[in-house]
């Protein structure tokens, strides 16, 4: 079972450049380790933070504005 991504495979997933991605994983929003030249991000903490990512993008498309619905 797979238990990390690569920086390339997040490039693909996000649909990024490469150097966004490589911000992307240096910036600590989930768990990444390098070693040697290889940078590699735990899957489940990657997976996580992209379903909340997702999830708040979908919040923001149903209310723009924050407005309540009630």
């Amino acid at each position: 079972m797979k238990t990390t991504y690569t920086v390339k495979e997040i490039q693909e997933i996000l649909q990024v450049s490469a150097p966004t991605a490589y911000k992307l994983a240096k910036s600590g929003v989930f768990k990444a380790v390098k070693f040697d030249n290889t940078i590699r991000i735990s899957k489940e903490s990657f997976d996580k933070w992209l379903g909340s990512e997702l999830s708040s993008v979908r919040s923001e498309k149903s209310h723009p504005f924050g407005e309540d619905t009630k």
